[in-house]
């Protein structure tokens, strides 16, 4: 888990972000405590998953454009062809919150540097 000075550094906000993103990713923050993320969920038949609210919760945070997702060259019964997914920040190599669905893992990049890292993944 990163620490709420790495989050700051890393994505260039302020500290009180930080801590809002660093509460949502370590579970001492409710994402329906977010205005976004509880609108979602109640428009929706079939409930969002955490990981879904508390990205919804992130772009609240970060002001971002949206939840927008990468597709891989792997399946799965749930995530099917979606390997990577994150809040659009405006510019593909601007840093920002991604969750891989296949390693289950939050991290912080741009979602270009992760598609070039990783070619033969997302082809």
């Amino acid at each position: 888990m990163y620490s709420v000075k790495t989050i700051e550094m890393r994505l260039g906000i302020d500290r009180d972000k930080a801590k809002e993103i660093r509460g949502l990713l370590s579970g001492t923050i409710n994402p329906m405590s977010y205005r976004s993320a509880k609108k979602w969920f109640h428009e929706c038949y079939s409930s969002p998953s955490k990981i879904e609210l508390i990205h919804e919760a992130i772009n609240e945070v970060l002001g971002g454009y949206g939840i927008e997702a990468i597709r891989d060259n792997q399946w799965s019964s749930y995530h099917c062809d979606i390997g990577l997914v994150y809040v659009n920040m405006g510019d593909t190599y601007t840093p920002t919150v991604c969750y891989d669905t296949r390693k289950d893992k939050w991290f912080l990049s741009s979602w270009g540097d992760v598609v070039e890292a990783y070619p033969s993944r997302f082809e």
